[in-house]
């Protein structure tokens, strides 16, 4: 059976980015409200323009997708429900949600709108692309970082639709973990304001440089190859950007997937931080993929916008008439099947000049100010007979309007009030504590009196002697890892072996990864790659029955404190909090692997961690977050998680020792984002 051609997807800031998207020949446009949504600087639209953004599309025969996809906080509950409630019923094709919370919502709420899960879910692999797919996702839109073979073994082994992104900017961090911006500047990326901190000068020895950026990404050269491999969608970046790319870039992949000519130069002329790069793809991952955008990038963008043709698309219909002295009818139809018709009072009998057809011909086909193109006009028309060329065009006019009711009519889904029983709020009581440790060197077994849990790396935990597991008994905690490229097997396998070692717990950052624990018959924690921020979210992962979930970094201590869950929760209380995670390392083009310096200096000399295990690459804030003084600040949380990574054995002991005793200290600390929170 031939396979579908991949859908293209614009994005859409504004009103004329959707129009000109649209009119380029967009299948779908994706686009946001003024709130919630993951560009929440783009222009964005309102209430009113939401409806009319909508209507639009589906004129054109084109599909729209709201964007609810960032989290969400137990305040904005209400917010959420009322966005819901108005995407159902004005016609939105789909929903694009990042926070579980909100899929929790969504599934009560309105459990037939199909349900996209964003870029921002991190979904890099098999397992997450099932567990989705499982909880009644219709489509995941993949991490930009994979490979073309990682890509098709995630379309061979599911039937969930996939979205990925082919054109437009590359963050930095794998989407979804990163908190760069929202530790040092309030502003989140996972809220949707995103101070693309990655874009300033970062360096080893050289701050100028600008070891975060990365090109954009443009895949156009393998849009045929994907489309075949069974891609879905296209999903092209840029609701920052102007109608002009939007139109351009459109177009461009319309040729490109048709198998005619497309202008590269082009798409770089309208927007590209010198050039672009298709490195994660090919597999090219080195140097070569970074780049920044230049004052020629700039200057050439304003020159090529401001040359770029507007495109006008129309729709092609026939019409078919007839007019005659017993009846006045008008026919039209278009290619997608609707049909409308317009009928009049019959005809007169001519007294001087009689009709003609090419007199009915040429006012029937006056549709300039309306969308649509007249393909084929025929008719019959009775001698003798007159009409007043006024009821001509009212017939045309009817008609055409009747043909845009019925393109432009829309599914409504049902929206039903949500349960409104919460759990009772939560006591007071000093919270355990709990570890994790980045290698084994850092552990003393004396550290497991003041421990409920010590979380290993899984793969790290198979090198070590069956004596150290069986010494830690039930307080040891397999963590897998919170980003996972390899063959899932491999993790599989792995918990399988530990599992008969006597290992019975497993840390997991994403709903695939604790699928594949709880298959292997381990209990499960939640780590804090699952971005949980409000009490919807971890209502919804209670299917897994985990031990504890860990609650996201970006929360207000005010918000934890009011969060309404019955299941027990954790906090990262300590430790140099991973702002970024990606595939490519920032040091290795500058220095080589024999010479990296594990750390990366910004524009002010503030150094900042960087830890590799040759898969992925983490950059740690400059200073550890510290929290041991403040015990009452989270006493309604159940666990202060300490996460051990760069530091030595006597430091763990030490810092184990002030959080026993709720000490002070004198070194350099922040207290994260608990007290301020984030935009």
């Amino acid at each position: 059976m031939k396979k579908q051609r991949a859908e293209i997807l614009a994005p859409a800031g504004t009103m004329n980015a959707l129009r000109d998207g649209v009119l380029a020949g967009a299948d779908a446009v994706y686009l946001g409200g003024q709130a919630l949504n993951a560009r929440r600087n783009a222009a964005n639209f309102t209430r009113d323009d939401l409806a009319q953004a909508v209507a639009f599309c589906h004129l054109y025969g084109a599909k729209a997708y709201l964007t609810l996809n960032t989290l969400m906080f137990d305040e904005e509950v209400p917010q959420v429900l009322d966005e819901i409630a108005h995407a159902c019923s004005i016609g939105f094709d789909a929903i694009i949600v990042q926070d579980y919370g909100v899929v929790r919502l969504l599934k009560q709420c309105a459990p037939e709108m199909p349900l996209f899960a964003s870029t921002q879910m991190s979904v890099h692999n098999l397992a997450d692309a099932r567990a989705l797919e499982e909880s009644g996702f219709q489509r995941v839109v993949l991490a930009r970082e994979l490979h073309k073979k990682e890509i098709a073994h995630i379309l061979q082994n599911s039937t969930i639709e996939t979205e990925v992104f082919v054109h437009g900017a590359l963050c930095y961090a794998i989407s979804g973990q990163c908190y760069f911006s929202a530790f040092l500047g309030e502003r989140s990326g996972n809220r949707g304001l995103c101070a693309q901190v990655c874009r300033l000068p970062f360096g080893t020895t050289d701050s100028v440089r600008h070891n975060l950026s990365l090109k954009d990404l443009s895949l156009i050269d393998y849009a045929r190859e994907l489309s075949d491999m069974g891609v879905t969608s296209f999903k092209i970046e840029g609701r920052m950007k102007s109608a002009q790319y939007v139109s351009a870039t459109v177009s461009a992949f319309q040729n490109a997937l048709s198998g005619r000519p497309y202008e590269k130069d082009v798409l770089g002329n309208i927007f590209s931080r010198t050039g672009f790069t298709d490195g994660y793809y090919t597999g090219r991952i080195d140097g070569k993929m970074f780049g920044i955008r230049r004052e020629k990038d700039k200057a050439l963008s304003q020159t090529t916008s401001s040359t770029t043709p507007p495109i006008e698309k129309t729709i092609p219909i026939e019409m078919d008439y007839t007019i005659s002295t017993t009846e006045c009818t008008l026919i039209v139809c278009d290619d997608d099947g609707h049909q409308a018709h317009s009928s009049f009072p019959p005809a007169e009998r001519a007294l001087n000049k009689p009709l003609t057809p090419e007199s009915i011909e040429q006012n029937l086909a006056k549709t300039l100010n309306t969308p649509y193109r007249i393909r084929h006009l025929r008719g019959s028309v009775a001698d003798d007979v007159f009409l007043p060329i006024a009821k001509i065009n009212e017939m045309r006019r009817s008609a055409l309007a009747r043909l845009s009711e019925k393109r432009t009519a829309f599914q409504t889904y049902a929206f039903y009030a949500p349960d409104k029983k919460t759990a009772p709020p939560r006591t007071l009581h000093t919270p355990a504590l709990t570890a994790s440790f980045k290698n084994i060197k850092q552990f003393m077994p004396e550290f497991l009196s003041d421990l409920k849990y010590a979380s290993f790396d899984l793969f790290t935990l198979l090198t070590v002697d069956s004596s150290f597991i069986a010494s830690c008994k039930d307080k040891l905690v397999a963590e897998l890892p919170r980003v996972y490229f390899d063959d899932e097997a491999k993790l599989e396998t792995a918990l399988r072996k530990l599992k008969e070692l006597g290992v019975n717990k497993a840390k997991c950052h994403s709903p695939g990864r604790m699928h594949l624990a709880q298959n292997a018959g381990f209990d499960v924690i939640g780590g804090f790659g699952l971005n949980l921020a409000n009490s919807e979210a971890l209502a919804q992962l209670t299917q897994h029955d985990p031990l504890y979930l860990t609650l996201s970094a970006e929360m207000k201590r005010s918000d934890i404190a009011a969060l309404r869950y019955a299941g027990k929760t954790a906090i990262i209380a300590y430790g140099y909090f991973p702002l970024m995670i990606s595939r490519n390392c920032p040091i290795k083009p500058e220095t080589g692997c024999s010479n990296c310096p594990g750390r990366l200096v910004d524009r002010k000399g503030v150094s900042f961690p960087v830890l590799c295990d040759g898969d992925t690459v983490e950059i740690l804030n400059s200073v550890p977050l510290y929290l041991a003084d403040k015990p009452a600040w989270f006493s309604t949380t159940d666990y202060l998680d300490l996460s051990f990574t760069i530091e030595t054995t006597q430091e763990c002991k030490e810092i184990l020792h002030r959080y026993k005793n709720h000490m002070s200290t004198t070194t350099l600390f922040t207290r994260g984002i608990y007290n301020r929170g984030v935009l």
